[in-house]
């Protein structure tokens, strides 16, 4: 379903008294995902949005890692992602940021949860490839600063050739003992010890990444959990809203070339 169509879709469940599991992004606007935000914080209804990949036992392990001292100080974190979406669904054709809204969305929350940090300033660009079927950019850039000063540079390109990346993309958080690394299907941390005669360096496996349509199921679990708890889930609106601030920060960076701070882009 179009972002678009989010606020309509989701004031129609409120309406009917369901609680609402809801695509991503939560809107397509600021201003629309402000409006959403309050009719939820106005209800007793739960509005879960759907961000699968948050919920893997590989990203739990990841961020208690990163946050628990197993890497030592940290340095910086780089997120590569690869993937041929030369069609992908008619609607995302059309759009005039189909990269950072619709997929982008997807890392932008991951990268919060595998860091237990949000983001407070971006950096971005984008740019569309000559041979695209997008009318928005599906090619881009965005470095981020975390909580703590943790830079993380991303990049996306949905209409690549050669070789692609799993739908997680490629993942490392590179600290004073080791580089935390998720290449699909390994989790594994790289120690000190390669040179340019040795490039690999020494491994130590972490565990095996669980397939990336798993999340469906984990994200339906979850939800059917809090419901019958009643309690507000992981990525509930008010959460999720942080993820979507770093979208609207990367997609006017990448508009005007200026820093954003993402605190502007917050209710």
């Amino acid at each position: 379903m179009p972002p678009a169509q989010h606020e309509e879709v989701i004031g129609i469940a409120f309406d009917a008294g369901l609680h609402v599991l809801s695509e991503k992004p939560i809107a397509d606007t600021p201003e629309a995902a402000q409006r959403i935000l309050n009719r939820a914080q106005l209800s007793d209804r739960i509005l879960m949005i759907s961000q699968k990949a948050r919920f893997h036992p590989w990203v739990r392990k990841f961020k208690e890692l990163v946050t628990g001292g197993g890497l030592g100080r940290m340095s910086h974190v780089t997120h590569f992602f690869r993937a041929p979406y030369y069609s992908w669904g008619e609607f995302r054709h059309a759009m005039d940021d189909p990269l950072f809204l619709e997929m982008s969305i997807h890392h932008f929350d991951l990268m919060r949860a595998l860091l237990g940090r949000d983001a407070t300033e971006v950096w971005a660009t984008t740019w569309n490839t000559p041979y695209s079927t997008f009318y928005g950019d599906v090619t881009g850039f965005a470095h981020f600063i975390m909580q703590d000063d943790l830079p993380v540079t991303y990049h996306a390109d949905a209409v690549a050739s050669g070789d692609m990346t799993d739908w997680y993309g490629e993942i490392r958080a590179v600290g004073e003992t080791g580089t935390l690394t998720m290449v699909f299907p390994d989790l594994y941390i790289a120690r000190k010890g390669a040179d340019h005669e040795e490039r690999i360096a020494p491994r130590e496996a972490v565990m095996t990444v669980s397939q990336p349509q798993e999340g469906q199921r984990r994200v339906l679990e979850e939800f059917i959990m809090v419901v019958a708890e009643g309690r507000q889930p992981e990525s509930d609106v008010i959460d999720n809203i942080k993820s979507l601030a770093m979208v609207f920060g990367a997609i006017e960076s990448s508009r005007d070339q200026q820093v954003k701070f993402i605190k502007d882009y917050l209710p």
